[in-house]
């Protein structure tokens, strides 16, 4: 018998080398789907959601037309039903599964979305390969919408639903496709008002196909019937999407969403369109990442269409509709940055485009290894810049094994506040960040409402306002925050965060000395990230009641005319304080080392107290302990900081401006927050009484590391299963 040829072998294992480098692409797809999913599986974090939960129960008991806003005080109207639907089938899921299940039911969806985007682009591409690599720009394009619950969801799944029923089948839609799509766009009329968008592109691929007509291939009568389904889709769609509440009215909220959507100070990834050239920052939509994939899909988008206009053949056999789709959602895409996902349906005609482009004559192809060997770089790069310069820096918080487990994120929603004023059983109006305000509206209405939430359902004047409250300082008029809130009737100001700097970007993240010194307002609650003030009148003597009520049943000091003393609170019930947020664990033993022990231990304990004592208000308390340490001691940066931003606090300028010399003398012009509190110091005595109550409701006086660290150690409040 004779031998087999040497090189047999070597074919051999190359054969199976090849495969190996497109099973390794297919797996780097898969685990960024995997960080995807997973992202959409951690604890509930989208705002929005609390909001179509507490509507949705609203919807599901006296239908889609409310009266009034169930949750503003302030709305001149109700809020427009375009995602009834949704909030309903919320609702449903939540009563019968619960907040774990409704996870569960949110990474079903975003299963359900990639895998219809790989199958899609595997239609137009007719290459596994690249269908992994489509349904990966795809991930890294959408990632930021995927891990929210919100109705947006549907637009997503819908639009590739229709995608595929209507546009990717060159012989045009079968009379079953179409009655099926006209279903698809009568639900989603329903499920969130982007439903137009569907329309528009559906009209570009009919437009698409009657300029196949006259530039396809001449006297096709398949373009010809396409032609005809297609606007017959479209009509059909259209009359299908009147099936809602609002009927052809319901196509508004499409066109007015965003046109009164606050400054991106406040709104950090609503309707802003994106800029090509301004370079990104990586905690805002679009991320590094996503920009560079617009650019390559705009570039690509353009430079294929300029060659192929150049030949008269590889026209003809281009699919018109799905090119002129195409176009249409690149102009989407950078229309708003919510909508960079439809780059997707960019790269699914820019695939079509070169395959007509590589066919159109002999070429030098690459091997089968190189082609593996780029589309397993490609997905590497792809992978890693998702990781590095991605939506993962953004949607990944809660990916945590402690964390993971929890149904919903208590902390960000700042829970012991919630709950105070949930069990206190109070009644009135609350003003609170608009994001928070969904929150707040699901576990409390309908005894209290609230000033504004993420529908912004509020006339413009109020949303100013609002900035101006938040601003700290006087409006435009000279109102201080606390007259504004009075002139709108609020009984209960919400303050959040720690006095730490904000990200960039983003407003300063704390309003929790906001109307402090304000005798009209006292303190109910207080802990390390929340401060819960009521307005005195007389109004709220019967609110003042419950709270004295509930803080004797719970055993803690409170008085009805000073207010709620945190130091008070920690010195005679300690173990209510550490339950309730006030103190982290072991704050009792770094008290007792504050006083005794070590000189250095004594030193670096004092700090950390002081530290709380800080971020609960307690200024003087935080003075009076470093006032303990020897005057000569060696300061560290943080502790020279903290010196000349508590005696503004307390409001003593001149001590502060004395202090100041010493944090002058070891902080360096480029860091930034110690420039900031000397300036402060600098002015504040000859700044007014309205310009000096700026300063000590904005003035941050963390980093934000060093605020977190700060946050360290506290007990966050109990989960609640949902509202019966």
């Amino acid at each position: 018998m004779s031998s087999p040829p040497a090189h047999s072998g070597e074919s051999r294992r190359q054969g199976l080398a090849l495969p190996a480098l497109e099973i390794t692409t297919h797996a780097l797809v898969a685990l960024l789907f995997l960080m995807v999913l997973g992202s959409a599986g951690q604890p509930i974090i989208s705002d929005d959601l609390w909001w179509h939960l507490g509507s949705g129960a609203r919807y599901a008991d006296e239908g889609p037309w409310l009266q009034a806003d169930p949750f503003l005080y302030l709305a001149e109207q109700s809020p427009a039903p375009a995602a009834w639907l949704f909030g309903v089938a919320l609702d449903g899921a939540v009563g019968a599964f619960g907040f774990q299940g409704l996870r569960v039911f949110h990474v079903l969806i975003v299963f359900l979305i990639g895998s219809l985007a790989w199958f899609l682009m595997y239609r137009v591409s007719g290459s596994r390969v690249a269908a992994s690599l489509g349904s990966a720009a795809f991930l890294c394009l959408a990632a930021f919408r995927l891990f929210q619950l919100r109705p947006h969801l549907a637009s997503l799944l819908a639009t590739l639903l229709v995608l595929g029923l209507l546009v990717l089948d060159r012989r045009g839609p079968s009379f079953t496709r179409i009655a099926l799509s006209a279903v698809v766009f009568a639900v989603w009329a329903n499920l969130h008002g982007a439903f137009l968008m569907g329309l528009g592109l559906v009209a570009a691929a009919a437009v698409g196909a009657v300029v196949a007509i006259g530039f396809g291939e001449r006297g096709s009568e398949e373009n010809r019937v396409r032609c005809r389904r297609l606007w017959g889709a479209l009509l059909v769609g259209a009359l299908a999407t009147t099936f809602n509440p609002m009927g052809w009215r319901g196509l508004t909220p499409f066109f007015v969403a965003g046109a009164e959507t606050p400054d991106l100070k406040v709104v950090g990834d609503e309707w802003a369109a994106v800029d090509l050239f301004s370079i990104p920052v990586s905690n805002l939509p679009p991320t590094p990442e996503v920009w560079t994939l617009l650019w390559l899909l705009v570039l690509a988008l353009i430079g294929l269409t300029a060659t192929l206009a150049f030949s008269r053949d590889r026209w003809e056999r281009l699919d018109w509709p799905l090119c002129a789709v195409g176009w249409a959602s690149a102009l989407g895409m950078l229309s708003a940055v919510r909508l960079n996902w439809l780059g997707f349906i960019v790269a699914l005609a820019i695939v079509h485009m070169g395959r007509i482009w590589a066919s159109g004559k002999a070429r030098t192809v690459p091997s089968l290894t190189v082609c593996r060997a780029m589309s397993l770089l490609t997905a590497l790069v792809l992978l890693g810049s998702f990781w590095r310069w991605g939506d993962w820096l953004m949607i990944s918080p809660g990916l945590t094994a402690e964390r993971y487990p929890l149904a919903y994120s208590i902390d960000k929603y700042h829970g012991h506040g919630v709950w105070f004023l949930r069990d206190t059983g109070v009644r009135g109006n609350v003003f609170a960040d608009y994001w928070l305000g969904n929150f707040l509206g699901y576990w409390l209405s309908p005894e209290v409402k609230l000033f504004v939430n993420g529908s912004l359902n509020v006339p413009a004047a109020v949303m100013d306002d609002g900035l101006a409250i938040r601003s700290g300082g006087p409006d435009e008029n000279g109102r201080l925050p606390g007259e504004i809130l009075g002139a709108h009737d609020v009984d209960f100001f919400f303050g959040t965060g720690l006095p730490m700097l904000g990200p960039p970007g983003r407003p300063p993240p704390d309003t929790t000395r906001h109307l402090m010194g304000d005798e009209d307002w006292i303190l109910v609650f207080r802990n390390r990230r929340t401060a819960i003030r009521m307005h005195l009148n007389a109004g709220n003597l019967d609110n003042l009641d419950r709270i004295r009520r509930y803080y004797a049943e719970q055993g803690v000091s409170f008085d009805p005319e000073s207010g709620f003393d945190p130091f008070e609170v920690i010195r005679q019930a300690p173990q209510w304080a550490e339950a309730h947020g006030l103190i982290p664990s072991g704050f009792q033993g770094a008290q007792r080392r504050a006083h005794y022990g070590p000189l250095q231990g004594r030193q670096f304990a004092r700090s950390q107290v002081a530290d709380v004592y800080a971020a609960l208000g307690l200024y003087g308390r935080a003075l009076a302990l470093e006032s303990e340490n020897p005057a000569d001691a060696a300061l560290s940066l943080p502790e020279a900081r903290r010196r000349v931003w508590l005696r503004l606090m307390e409001g003593r300028g001149a001590e502060a401006t004395d202090e100041s010399r010493r944090l002058a003398a070891i902080a360096s012009e480029t860091d930034w927050l110690s420039v900031q509190i000397l300036k402060a110091a600098n002015n504040f005595e000859r700044a007014s009484g309205a310009e000096r109550a700026e300063i000590q409701a904005m003035l941050p006086l963390w980093t934000r590391p060093q605020g977190f660290r700060v946050m360290g150690g506290f007990r966050e409040a109990p989960l609640r299963p949902p509202r019966s």
